[in-house]
């Protein structure tokens, strides 16, 4: 103690300043660190990327997008998958010269987002922040704004944190609406839409019993027509010797559906055909889709429909 004591005071006055605006330097760095790294809601967004237009092109807005994903994707989640979308626009308002030569744009730029569910025809929350920007071209300008959009931003933190909230309130208000659309979707054998419109419902709601339970129904009736509509798929991938794509139609198909049988007597065919090691991913997969829930094998159903190439995430 001594010791340091004695080096402290062999240290000039500078120095002795120096150190403490490092030591505040540090504490500051990392106090931003741990304030970019909170997370602000636990919904998951996705993008819809407007066309643009002959002042504001498509490659802005990508741009936009690929800003807003690496500077909150500690704050927020983005999934495809997601219905709840974040779309951007930059509107110019002004565009004016100036310089003695008229060679220096003063712009002044708009960037909106709103939060939307185009399913819904509904929009959840807007944010917009107007700016002036000068530079040599409207290009130009478009990038500086863009690259003004930092993770510490507090009002676009709070348009994503109050955006979980108001999607909250809206379900919350409009629930049993959206339980009778969906009763009549599944009257009229719409599984997939019906299905759409309950799956974002938050669980912490009064009525999402109520939720569950059309689910359920949903899944019971609509895995006979996806059974049937795959065994199609199957045989038609067959016919064309495609083995491991016929094999991947049939994986999530239900035991209890009605066509089980004949999937059953079309696997047995397929078995001898591909090697052991994709019967052995087949197997897997169909035991982890069968350990799931309704509402996780609904989802699943309406992901694979199209789509061949999904696999299950193996954490059961």
């Amino acid at each position: 103690m001594l010791k340091v004591r004695a080096c402290l005071l062999r240290l000039s006055k500078g120095a002795m300043i120096r150190i403490v605006l490092s030591m505040i330097l540090v504490v500051f760095s990392t106090s931003m660190t741990f304030a970019q790294n909170i997370r602000v809601s636990s919904m998951s967004y996705s993008f819809s990327v407007p066309d643009g237009d002959a002042m504001v092109q498509k490659k802005h807005y990508e741009l936009l997008v690929a800003q807003l994903k690496k500077n909150f994707k500690n704050s927020v989640s983005f999934s495809n998958q997601s219905p709840f979308y974040i779309v951007p626009k930059i509107n110019v308002l002004s565009n004016m010269t100036a310089g003695d030569m008229g060679d220096v744009k003063v712009m002044k730029l708009q960037v909106q987002f709103t939060l939307e569910n185009p399913d819904l025809h509904v929009t959840f929350n807007t944010f917009s922040k107007t700016t002036n920007i000068t530079a040599d071209n409207v290009d130009a300008a478009i990038f500086k704004v863009i690259q003004e959009i930092k993770p510490n931003d507090k009002k676009i933190n709070e348009f994503l944190q109050s955006g979980e909230q108001l999607i909250k309130d809206f379900y919350q208000e409009n629930c049993a609406k959206i339980l009778k659309s969906a009763t009549v979707s599944i009257d009229r054998k719409e599984f997939s839409k019906a299905f759409s419109l309950l799956r974002y419902v938050p669980e912490e709601l009064g009525c999402y019993k109520e939720v569950e339970k059309l689910i359920t129904s949903i899944y019971q009736q609509h895995k006979n027509e996806y059974c049937s509509n795959q065994l199609l798929k199957a045989k038609l991938e067959e016919s064309k010797e495609g083995y491991d794509k016929a094999l991947a139609q049939l994986r999530f198909v239900d035991p209890g559906a009605d066509c089980y049988k004949d999937v059953s007597t079309l696997l047995q065919q397929i078995g001898t055909k591909v090697n052991l090691e994709t019967i052995r991913q087949f197997e897997m997969e169909k035991m982890i889709f069968e350990k799931k829930t309704e509402i996780e094998k609904m989802k699943i159903l309406v992901t694979h429909t199209d789509e061949v190439t999904v696999h299950i995430d193996h954490k059961i």
